[in-house]
């Protein structure tokens, strides 16, 4: 279990190392304290065989120099030579008179002059000086073998205790760990968590790590819960988006259903308008036919009316199928104020003989829009005749229409304007209904397949009144100058 965690626990080898280091250092610091403190007591003795030289020896080193006794003075410094550590005693006298005793064989020597005096009379004359020459060798040896030795010992007693403390922290902490991190790799929280609990004996007294694992389970058990409830939220989220899925669609059948009761109504009516009047011109016609004398002008006049209200007839069937004929749009990048100008171009003829102003301020710029061309100019066509006529039957002076087309951020507006009469609030809504219009000719259904082609390109049309006329919004998705829908 002990080479385990040492191979898994990253802490654990970080408090062995960190403890390791910082402990070698303290042993460190009190080796040389304590090598210290033995160098100075080894210094101490020198230091007293220095005072027995100086204390001792010196007053009758001096007298034998004054005496003149080479064998005295010999046996002195050869006593002097068999002090501890010292290698060599060499005397100086007056005159470049020398006595030597010893040689010096070591590495490291420390050398110290002792002055010779003596006293005559009570007068203290100089006799010469003694240099004694000390090995430092031994003591340099015993301190390194002292430092080695308190070293070692302290390291060993150092590494003891940290093997100690990290088998008490792995013992204590770490497998449970451990234990709690390979518990928690397997957690799920789409499932339901099963409590963490620490391999070892129950204590009456809670410690950190049975509080660690307290919170744990209270924290699986908490996002468990969150996640059941989002989970309830999103089914519930998707079975809304369901059930409006499926409202909006039959929302679109009913107005389907009313687009198509209403379209059957506008044209039951516009049907029955040249019918009756195909009828009457009949009656009449019977009538001028049976006449005498024959009524050949009255005749040729009814037919005349008879062929009108047939074609009348035809135009609305015709227009009628176009309402309900559908073509996939073929969305790509157009610039809307092309096709504004192409629209203008094509009923420029239109504008003249009514004496109606057009004004196009944005003709210059560029403004891209991902719409299909075709379908764009037919929804320009419808929107610009529709205020076209409007204004003819108008009995103002200055008639005006003015087109601008403009790039908002993500999309692409077109404000046709006119200073016609209008439309009346609660109608403004109807005349994008199939066959409503306010006007005395048309059949109303151009606004509504306009409406319809903008739809299918993901664009919208409204309609409303202004304090100088009429006003249409055409809203577009905008297009990238790369040709991609913004």
């Amino acid at each position: 279990m002990f080479k385990l965690s040492f191979q898994e626990s990253v802490i654990g080898r970080r408090f062995i190392l960190y403890t390791l280091v910082f402990s070698s250092i303290v042993a460190l610091v009190f080796t040389l304290v304590q090598v210290q403190r033995e160098s100075l007591r080894e210094e101490q003795k020198y230091t007293h065989f220095e005072e027995i030289i100086e204390h001792s020896l010196l007053d009758s080193l001096g007298n034998s120099i004054w005496a003149y006794d080479d064998s005295q003075i010999y046996s002195q410094l050869q006593g002097v030579k068999n002090l501890p550590s010292v290698q060599r005693v060499h005397l100086a006298l007056p005159d470049d008179v020398q006595f030597n005793v010893g040689q010096i064989t070591a590495d490291y020597i420390k050398s110290k002059d002792f002055p010779v005096f003596y006293a005559n009379h009570g007068v203290t004359q100089s006799m010469g000086v003694m240099t004694v020459y000390t090995s430092m060798d031994e003591r340099y040896l015993y301190l390194f073998e002292y430092a080695m030795l308190i070293l070692v010992t302290n390291l060993s007693k150092t590494l003891f205790v940290v093997i100690f403390m990290f088998f008490l922290f792995d013992f204590l902490v770490s497998r449970h760990l451990l234990h709690i991190a390979k518990e928690l790799m397997h957690y799920n929280q789409s499932e339901k968590p099963v409590r963490i609990q620490l391999k070892r004996k129950k204590h009456e007294n809670s410690d950190e790590l049975d509080s660690l694992v307290d919170s744990i389970n209270t924290l699986q058990q908490r996002v468990f819960f969150e996640q059941c409830k989002f989970n309830n939220q999103l089914s519930q989220k998707e079975l809304l988006h369901e059930q409006i899925i499926e409202q909006k669609e039959q929302l679109m059948d009913l107005e389907r259903n009313i687009g198509l009761n209403e379209f059957a109504l506008g044209l039951r009516v516009e049907i029955r308008k040249p019918l009756f009047g195909l009828r009457t011109s009949c009656e009449k016609l019977h009538h001028d036919a049976n006449m005498i004398p024959y009524n050949r002008l009255a005749v040729n006049s009814g037919l005349e009316e008879m062929s009108g209200f047939i074609n009348r007839a035809l135009e609305v069937i015709d227009q009628s199928n176009d309402l309900f004929k559908y073509k996939q749009p073929s969305c790509s990048s157009v610039d809307i104020n092309v096709s504004i100008a192409k629209m203008l171009d094509l009923l420029s003829h239109n504008f003249q003989a009514e004496g109606i102003c057009v004004k196009h301020p944005t003709a210059s710029q560029s403004v891209l829009a991902y719409v299909d061309e075709k379908h764009i100019e037919q929804v320009l066509i419808s929107v610009v005749k529709n205020g076209l006529e409007s204004l003819t039957q108008s009995e103002q002076e200055n008639k005006n229409i003015e087109i601008n087309a403009f790039a908002i951020e993500d999309r692409v507006e077109i404000h046709v304007e006119d200073n016609g009469p209008g439309v009346e609030e609660h109608l403004l809504e109807k005349i994008f209904v199939p066959y409503y219009t306010t006007k005395e000719t048309g059949l109303g259904i151009g606004l509504s397949i306009s409406r319809s082609l903008l739809l299918e390109m993901e664009g919208s049309i409204v309609a409303s009144n202004n304090t100088s006329g009429f006003s249409i919004v055409i809203t577009l998705p905008a297009c990238g100058l790369d040709g991609a829908l913004n």
